[in-house]
């Protein structure tokens, strides 16, 4: 019984020393063998991008290594044993660039879909813009990789201008200018387009030489205006690579289409002085005994009787003038009948004495009494002045009177009280209310004068001048007016040409070029012919 019990006890204190050696209960497990990638391959590189793809070569090694070594009384964890795995790839790519595959990759011809590539011998040709993907075997890995191509357009390109630029102002309209243009790009995968082009700018052809593209740019010479545009290359998602500026000065030489103010005899060839080839548009009218027009010169510019030089300050006397003589002329019936109405015998201010026979100091008595009774000396005046001076009686203020000043005639005031029924004054600030203003003139049968601000260093000021006629172009545009200017002695009538700055301003053809004179405001005279015909009903 003794002998079992000790037998026992020396059995259990064996277990108790074998089981507190740590290595006595320590497994070492059998060595495995980790699939690991060529240490070359680890970073393989795009020559285009610089990056490849990505593999997990050094996170499996320390796995590994931390499975040889596992902390003391730590089983082995083999179920995170991994074989290395590669990632997918994002290849961007030029059109013409190419791309090797790595050594790993097992097909030289893998499955992919896309247009945008061509694979041969383990090398990707980027050649069309899109995306296409190659799903590949990697040597000793069990996933497939996906390399994905993202093909861009080569769009480097040289022009070998910048601008083009007209600036001859006389040119035939039926001869369009021509421009050649190089283009030339890159490489043979480069793509590019040629953006829109304005209706006046034509590609006529374009030819292709190696590496150059050479287009014909037509420019039409239609139009008397002023035009910029931009010729421009894209690339083929739209973004600008390189432009042309295109400048083309107007043609003053385009063909006209002419309209006259009512009561207006047009021009005979013969009647119109052209003397400058260069200067086709620069015309004049001179005045004569046959011509329908009316035009006061002033007196400090005519030297024809320097005793009135005072009236240097009067144009709008002198075109207030012009257009109430045609005022008269118009409604010359009218007149006659009112006169006979009212018992009237005595014609004076009545009929229209214009005289285009005399010396300007004797042409115009309604000049000459403007010179005399409402002349403000070194101060301008306004037009419509006159007109209620004239027609409606209406005298000025009391503080407001020149010297000389005498009471308003108002030779038609019982008709016209206020000439706001047959005057109107208009602002124009662009080519829209020009054209507007002028068009409604001539359907309405008015007289026209245009008030235009001169800029010029050291000598700002006002002007106003007749109009008895307009120009047109082929396409309806305003190009030129025809004008009675109180400063040009002898007395003619010659066509300022319009362009716009923003607002309208009047080109000198004598010198083919734009003036600093604003245009402001237009000033119509009706001839009222309807009040007339409601007062003579009254009357009966």
């Amino acid at each position: 019984m003794i002998k079992k019990i000790i037998f026992i006890a020396f059995i259990a204190a064996s277990f108790f020393m074998f089981a507190a050696c740590p290595d006595n209960i320590k497994f070492k497990p059998k060595k495995e063998s980790a699939v690991q990638a060529d240490e070359s391959e680890q970073s393989v590189k795009s020559e285009v991008s610089g990056t490849a793809f990505d593999n997990s070569q050094n996170t499996v090694k320390k796995e590994l290594e931390e499975q040889k070594n596992p902390e003391a009384g730590v089983p082995a964890p083999f179920t995170n044993l991994k074989f290395p795995e590669y990632k997918d790839v994002e290849v961007p790519l030029i059109t013409g660039e190419e791309y090797t595959l790595p050594e790993k990759v097992e097909s030289d011809f893998p499955e992919y879909n896309g247009e945008s590539i061509e694979i041969r011998n383990r090398t990707v040709f980027a050649i069309n813009p899109g995306r296409s993907v190659l799903k590949v075997k990697i040597k000793d890995i069990p996933n497939p990789v996906n390399f994905t191509f993202n093909i861009t357009a080569d769009s480097k390109i040289t022009v070998d201008r910048a601008e083009i630029k007209i600036t001859d102002r006389i040119r035939n309209e039926n001869s369009p200018s021509e421009y050649t243009v190089t283009v030339t790009k890159q490489s043979k995968h480069t793509q590019y387009k040629l953006g829109p082009l304005p209706e006046w700018i034509k590609c006529e052809s374009s030819v292709t030489e190696d590496l150059k593209d050479k287009y014909k740019f037509i420019l039409s010479n239609d139009s008397f205006f002023d035009r910029d545009a931009k010729i421009v290359f894209t690339n083929t998602e739209g973004k600008t690579l390189s432009s042309i500026s295109v400048r083309q000065d107007g043609n003053y030489a385009v063909k006209r289409n002419y309209k006259w103010v009512k009561g207006i005899t047009p021009p005979a060839n013969a009647e119109l002085k052209k003397e400058y080839n260069d200067r086709p548009a620069f015309i004049e009218w001179y005045e004569s005994e046959t011509t329908t027009w009316y035009n006061v010169v002033k007196l400090a510019y005519s030297g024809a009787n320097t005793g009135f030089a005072n009236d240097s300050n009067l144009c709008w006397a002198m075109t207030g003038a012009n257009m109430l003589h045609w005022w008269l002329e118009q409604n010359k019936e009218n007149i006659r009948k009112y006169m006979e109405v009212n018992n009237i015998t005595d014609s004076a201010g009545y009929y229209n004495t214009y005289n285009r026979t005399k010396i300007d100091s004797d042409k115009s008595d309604i000049a000459q009494a403007a010179r005399s009774c409402i002349n403000f000396r070194a101060a301008g005046g306004d037009v419509r002045t006159l007109f209620n001076w004239y027609i409606s009686g209406k005298n000025l203020p009391a503080g407001q009177r020149p010297n000389g000043y005498k009471d308003a005639p108002g030779y038609f005031r019982d008709i016209f009280p206020d000439t706001t029924p047959i005057v109107n004054e208009q602002y124009v600030n662009s080519k829209e209310q020009l054209e507007s203003v002028i068009k409604e003139a001539f359907d309405k049968d008015e007289s026209i004068a245009v008030d235009y601000f001169i800029y010029q260093s050291g000598r700002n000021g006002r002007h106003i001048v007749t109009i008895w006629g307009a120009g047109y172009d082929e396409k309806g545009n305003l190009i030129e007016l025809w004008v009675a200017d109180s400063n040009i002695s002898p007395s003619k009538i010659f066509p300022m040409g319009i362009c716009y700055k923003s607002q309208p301003y009047f080109i000198n053809f004598s010198a083919n070029y734009p003036t600093s004179y604003n245009i402001q405001n237009i000033v119509r005279l009706n001839t009222g012919e309807e009040h007339f015909r409601k007062y003579f009903e009254n009357k009966k």
